[in-house]
């Protein structure tokens, strides 16, 4: 049993402080276990804000934040039973410092409690020296824990703060791709689009590389349309297809202005989909090219725009799994409103 309870004890630490560090520190991904219990509480979320009439956006913002508090009390419960595990598997290790009895299970609960998050003295003392070391042991890991929890959290709400400022600056320039559009043209080219996409291309990979370092931010959800990223990229997306394959040559910006910005998006949809949305069953509606034109944009032959609109139909799918997995639809797209 002694053997048992070490083993056990070891393994749970290891555990715990390997999927902290891959988790906080990592540039890549959460640990094994933080993964898990993220994607599943916001599965559980989405399933709940699909089958409520008007959807449960509230239940979703709330999911994030939760995120947080749930992985790190579920690093702190595991450390913690770990090390009872570990002073569990000698009777005399921890004893009452006035009496001089053995501890008990509460009392050796009691005792590894105020070693990992007090580093104080209490009721009970370790006995001999490899007690009193892996005492020392005990807390430091106590200590790591914290500290990591509470670098992560700081790191995590700037990540979030920037990420609904990038929502806002796409929607600054329209609702919907055919609005983005509208809204670029000056009456005789889209001179002034230059100005917005190279600054909106920079923060989408800032972000994209921010959501590599923490993937809790997939889970924090906006309640407001003007802040929620999903809609925001697949209509920044959508008003580049319309740039580069539904304007007429003559009047559309150079290539070097739109694909830097087309790559981005790209690099960030296979970032999601390695991790966490997959292509929506049907490829969504094609963008609004009569919009365009309706404000004198020349444009190319509608069945010339379609068939544009097709090639990309694997990476428009990808769109709809982002916005519908933010707990959105592609009717918050085309009509935010």
């Amino acid at each position: 049993m002694p053997v048992l309870l070490i083993v056990v004890g070891l393994s749970l630490i290891g555990f715990t402080l390997f999927d902290a560090l891959w988790t906080t520190i990592a540039p890549h991904g959460a640990g094994p276990l933080s993964k898990r219990i993220a994607r599943g509480w916001w599965t559980a979320s989405l399933w709940v804000h699909r089958r409520r009439a008007g959807g449960a956006h509230g239940l979703l913002a709330f999911a994030g934040p939760a995120l947080l508090v749930v992985a790190f009390l579920v690093w702190v419960g595991l450390l913690w039973t770990g090390w009872t595990l570990l002073f569990s598997a000698e009777p005399g290790a921890v004893v009452a410092s006035s009496s001089n009895e053995a501890a008990d299970l509460a009392g050796r609960v009691y005792y590894v409690g105020f070693v990992l998050f007090t580093l104080g003295t209490g009721d009970y003392v370790p006995v001999g020296g490899t007690w009193e070391v892996l005492s020392a042991l005990a807390s430091l890991s106590g200590l790591f824990v914290v500290t990591l929890g509470i670098t992560y959290v700081l790191s995590v709400v700037s990540a979030v703060a920037a990420k609904r400022q990038l929502a806002g600056s796409i929607y600054s320039l329209g609702s919907t791709p055919s609005g983005v559009v509208r809204g670029a043209w000056d009456g005789n080219g889209f001179a002034g689009i230059d100005q917005h996409l190279p600054s909106l291309g920079s923060a989408l990979e800032h972000h994209t590389q921010r959501h590599l370092a923490y993937p809790v931010l997939h889970y924090f959800h906006s309640t407001d349309r003007r802040t929620a990223l999903g809609p925001a990229v697949a209509v920044l997306d959508d008003a580049l297809l319309l740039l580069a394959n539904g304007v007429a040559p003559d009047v559309r910006p150079a290539p070097a202005i739109l694909e830097p910005t087309r790559r981005t998006v790209g690099s960030f949809l296979d970032t999601l989909g390695d991790a966490f949305i997959g292509p929506s069953d049907e490829v969504p509606p094609t963008p609004d090219l009569t919009a365009v034109a309706s404000v004198g944009v020349a444009t190319e032959a509608a069945g010339d725009f379609e068939r544009a609109a097709q090639r990309a139909a694997h990476r428009r799918r990808l769109l709809q799994g982002l916005v519908g997995d933010g707990g959105w639809s592609w009717a918050d797209v085309e009509d935010p409103q």
